[in-house]
């Protein structure tokens, strides 16, 4: 007879402990279906339009970045669109980031259109894509439109002035994400695209890196109505 052979297997199932957020603190970290979607109670009385408002592709394999010492301003440097297609203007931006440079979701984390209001880009929680090697902990703000004279055709691109109102939509996002997070506002803390070290770009254009001392005085309460209270955007100014 064929002898019989017992195997006898031991095992045991560990359950791992939930990843609490402030574990995440320290750096990147993959696990996109674990950050918060939705905007955040802080960011609500802003009027932020949210990904769903505007018709948001998913995320897909961003890491994680959950806390932000600095602001980056950035411009697009496209055609700013205009108030019934703003949201195919920012469809159209997040459609490029992924298909066109194959990233995770649109590289900002805010963008601001030409008439004042903000719209919900990457989802905060997330390390964005705007300033190379200087994405670690830097929320991405970016005004939808071309500031840079010369490089951009007026008749398609313009206005080449960013409005006083999205300035002070800017400055009111930079002013409660400095009060979330508690950094300073400052010139190390608010940068034009630019200003980053090894950056090798004109962004955010001229006429919008004129503004930043503004950006950072509004932001930290200090202006209250820079200029003359014009809106170089409107041609009966």
């Amino acid at each position: 007879t064929q002898a019989k052979h017992l195997v006898f297997l031991d095992w045991s199932l560990t359950n791992p402990e939930p990843v609490q957020m402030n574990e995440l603190d320290q750096g990147v970290q993959p696990g996109a279906q674990q950050v918060q979607l939705g905007l955040a109670g802080y960011l609500e009385d802003l009027g932020i339009i949210d990904r769903a408002g505007w018709g948001a592709a998913e995320s897909t394999g961003c890491g994680y970045d959950i806390s932000k010492y600095r602001v980056a301003i950035h411009h697009t440097a496209s055609p700013p669109g205009d108030t019934d297609t703003y949201d195919t203007r920012i469809r159209q931006i997040q459609s490029y980031h992924i298909n066109g440079n194959g990233w995770c979701d649109v590289g900002y984390h805010f963008l601001v259109t030409q008439n004042g209001q903000i719209w919900e880009g990457r989802p905060l929680d997330y390390q964005g894509a705007h300033v190379g090697s200087n994405n670690s902990g830097n929320a991405g703000i970016s005004i939808v439109g071309c500031f840079a004279p010369g490089a951009c055709d007026p008749s398609t691109y313009g206005p080449l002035v960013p409005p006083e109102v999205t300035i002070d939509a800017v400055s009111s996002l930079v002013a409660v994400l400095s009060g979330q997070f508690s950094f300073g506002i400052d010139e190390d803390s608010v940068k034009g695209h630019r200003d980053h070290a090894s950056a090798s770009t004109s962004c955010p254009g001229e006429n919008l890196h004129s503004r930043l001392d503004d950006i950072r005085n509004l932001a930290a309460g200090g202006v209250t109505n820079p200029g003359d209270g014009s809106d170089p955007s409107d041609p009966s100014e």
